[in-house]
């Protein structure tokens, strides 16, 4: 009975097409010696591999096909764990070595430690380039998003020095009043607070608004640039459209209070302000 198997795009585009028919070779060991074995296959489907070079390599085939073959063939096959071993999956990548490490401990612990040895996935030959480089475009835009939070506290620095600029006469009132120079520095703190959180829910609305619209934006891109904006090969058929738990509180969290602090410099000066200098400037 011919048995359903999805090959890689690559066939498609050599001429293969669905419901083409093969088979499956390989070696099968005997009573007496090595005989090859035919397992007749039909295409049912392509998928796509993306940037990983051993997906063109890879036959996705029903389970018991591929458990048949590895443990009848003496043939070493391409994941050396995956026939007497097992795969970890976890939803964090940036506790892979973590999780590794733990393993390792808990089998050295169990006296097993000599019989097993513990890959990540950042370990392979065809991924190793490729992790690195995620990493890297990661740093990249941590980066960019730090000069942009520098930028905007510089703004709000400005914008602050020049209202305790403006409002020196309103200044010179409150002293002569009574009020004090920390009931003043907290004016134009809480002040820079507020830009901050002002700015803040105004970026994560826009952000959510990007990611809802985010297919029509990458078309617009594509449209103006007379191809795609984002390669499939590399980013696949859609993007991601999840907001990151983590990169919302940490703009939630961070950015009022890095506008408290950028607002403490000009809250300062105002502090310094006395209606005597006041009034003999104006």
């Amino acid at each position: 009975k011919e048995r359903g198997v999805v090959l890689a795009k690559g066939f498609y585009d050599q001429g293969v097409r669905l419901g083409d028919h093969g088979w499956i070779q390989y070696q099968a060991a005997t009573t007496s010696a090595l005989q090859e074995q035919k397992l007749p296959v039909v295409v049912k489907g392509f998928y796509d591999p993306g940037v990983m070079s051993v997906g063109n390599k890879c036959v996705l085939a029903p389970e018991d096909v591929v458990h048949m073959i590895r443990t009848s063939s003496p043939i070493e096959h391409f994941e050396k764990t995956a026939a007497m071993g097992f795969c970890v999956w976890h939803a964090d990548l940036q506790k892979t070595h973590e999780l590794a490490a733990r393993l390792q401990n808990s089998f050295r612990e169990a006296g097993i430690g000599k019989y097993f040895t513990i890959t990540t996935y950042h370990d392979y030959e065809f991924s190793k380039d490729l992790m690195q480089q995620f990493q890297s475009d990661r740093y990249l835009f941590t980066l960019i998003g730090i000069i942009v939070l520098v930028v905007a506290c510089s703004n709000i620095i400005s914008f602050l020095i020049l209202l305790v600029q403006d409002k020196k006469k309103e200044i010179g009132i409150l002293q002569a009043l009574g009020a004090s120079k920390k009931s003043i520095a907290f004016i134009f703190g809480g002040c820079g607070a507020v830009i901050g959180l002002l700015s803040s829910l105004l970026g994560i609305t826009a952000a959510f608004l990007t990611l809802k619209n985010l297919d029509s934006i990458v078309q617009l891109l594509s449209t103006l640039q007379g191809h795609a904006a984002f390669n499939a090969a590399f980013y696949g058929s859609s993007l991601p459209k999840e907001m990151s738990v983590s990169a919302l509180v940490f703009v939630a969290i961070v950015t009022p209070l890095l506008s408290l602090v950028a607002g403490l410099i000009p809250a300062r000066k105002a502090c310094k302000l006395t209606p005597s200098e006041i009034l003999r400037s104006e």
